[in-house]
């Protein structure tokens, strides 16, 4: 593992990790020894909190976003006051971490992350990520949630969501399988209507 305070920035340790935000919409399998594993899913946001008064970006994604830098410009920064747990879209996180007091890391808390890159076949310069520090505390997807539910039609944003991830989900339909997001309740009835003289 990696010296922390010979890395670090003057602040980062007072911005804690919290978790990831999850877009449901685009379930993709990991293939683990050749079988595939339970399906991962595109990081389009994180939660922190900030341990001192900050300065944050707040973006907003345009509608139809596809990518972590369709947001609306230019954009602003909120001050945000200590001990507050602050949403922040793809860009806001990738800006904040970035800022010089902070060099690409974040250390408060028990799980500390830092700016990395992405190489993906399809784009043509790395892309900016977030990761762990220290391997051995698993994966930065292990906190996290999704930021919209969805079933046969169209995904509904989580309503503390709505205003910055509310145009990624725009026009929106489900990617897998629409039986599969069926709602519990029309599950029962099916169930019902299929076994209905069998108690007594």
């Amino acid at each position: 593992m990696v010296n922390l305070d010979s890395v670090k920035g003057p602040k980062s340790d007072t911005i804690e990790y919290i978790g990831c935000l999850f877009d449901p919409s685009k379930p993709q399998p990991r293939i683990t020894k050749g079988k595939k594993s339970v399906p991962s899913h595109p990081v389009i946001g994180y939660k922190i909190k900030v341990l001192e008064d900050t300065l944050v970006p707040d973006s907003i994604y345009r509608p139809n976003a596809k990518e972590y830098d369709e947001v609306e410009l230019p954009i602003h920064q909120v001050l945000v006051p200590a001990g507050t747990i602050v949403t922040c879209t793809t860009m806001d996180m990738i800006l904040l971490i970035s800022k010089e007091e902070y060099a690409g890391y974040f250390t408060g808390g028990d799980f500390p992350v830092r700016l990395s890159r992405l190489k993906l076949k399809n784009y043509p310069q790395p892309r900016p990520t977030i990761r762990g520090v220290d391997k051995t505390l698993g994966s930065i997807k292990v906190n996290g949630e999704f930021v919209a539910t969805g079933y046969a039609k169209n995904w509904v944003v989580l309503e503390e969501y709505e205003r910055k991830f509310g145009g990624w989900f725009a026009n929106k339909k489900p990617k897998h399988n629409t039986e599969n997001n069926v709602t519990p309740s029309a599950h029962a009835e099916a169930v019902r209507q299929l076994y209905a003289n069998t108690l007594v």
